[in-house]
């Protein structure tokens, strides 16, 4: 079956993991594959301090699947000497919560990504 992943940015205080340096989150969400481009604004994601990453669905919205996929830190390209490219590396949500102080509570509505996968 085809699932589209849509991925939402968000910002943070620099913290470490995996012996790199954290520039941001990233949060992704499976969703049915043809969905509407009006229903793709009904979804956004929600960072948390007490909760994490929260899916939020509109009132409006109709017809569609979304589940949490994946958590990402953004750490810079080992590649990359002046480390403005980032790259995703998975992050639990056991390990975001123990970095909540990195973090303020905030609020994304439109996906910075989108791809597909089979399942």
């Amino acid at each position: 079956m085809t699932y589209l992943i849509l991925g939402y940015d968000f910002e943070c205080r620099e913290f470490q993991y995996q012996g790199r340096t954290v520039k941001g989150l990233a949060f992704e969400v499976k969703t049915n594959e043809k969905i509407s481009e009006r229903n793709k604004r009904n979804i956004a994601v929600e960072l948390s301090k007490k909760g994490g990453f929260w899916i939020r669905l509109h009132q409006t919205a109709k017809g569609i699947k979304v589940e949490p996929y994946k958590s990402y830190a953004l750490v810079p390209c080992k590649d990359d000497p002046c480390g403005l490219e980032l790259e995703q590396i998975e992050i639990s949500h056991k390990v975001l919560m123990k970095h909540t102080d990195c973090f303020d509570d905030s609020f994304n509505s439109g996906a910075s990504s989108e791809y597909y996968v089979e399942e």
